[in-house]
């Protein structure tokens, strides 16, 4: 039985992990992506702030195997963040449930948008995105955190 619960700091290096390998199984393991950030070396302590939030998708051994999360963008706007799915919890609609999630907490946080930026390169993601109801804007809200993404969704919620 698989759950979605809020990171714990047990959960740091695993999360490091899936983001790092799914960004390099598609040859995104360069600058410009979220492979190189500085909070992946302790995602707990960065998202464990007020207005900013990541769950993990656990097994029934409590394994993180996959994540995602927002922060604060733009005012009332949210930015969805490091949603990433590792290979074992794939066909589980272990994103969707992170989504909404993530949704749901955003909107307790008093945001009406979530905001992401993403790669073309990640088809599944894209397609997860869509039919979610997020809406492709021509270009970033503002600049764009990540230069080598080029796609940037919008979705209120």
């Amino acid at each position: 039985m698989f759950k979605v619960r809020k990171i714990e700091e047990k959960d740091n290096q695993v999360m490091k992990e899936i983001i790092q390998k799914s960004l390099k199984d598609f040859d995104l393991d360069q600058p410009g992506t979220s492979y190189y950030d500085p909070q992946l070396n302790n995602l707990f302590d960065f998202y464990n702030h007020e207005n900013r939030d990541y769950f993990v998708f656990v097994d029934e051994d409590d394994n993180a195997l996959g994540g995602s999360g927002f922060d604060e963008y733009d005012g009332k706007v949210a930015e969805l963040q490091k949603v990433f799915i590792s290979k074992e919890a794939r066909g589980h609609k272990a994103a969707y449930q992170l989504i909404n999630q993530v949704i749901k907490a955003a909107k307790e946080d008093g945001y009406n948008k979530l905001y992401l930026e993403t790669s073309s390169r990640l088809k599944a993601a894209v397609h997860v995105y869509e039919k979610m109801g997020f809406k492709k804007l021509d270009g970033p809200l503002k600049n764009a955190n990540h230069s080598l993404m080029n796609l940037f969704y919008i979705k209120d919620i």
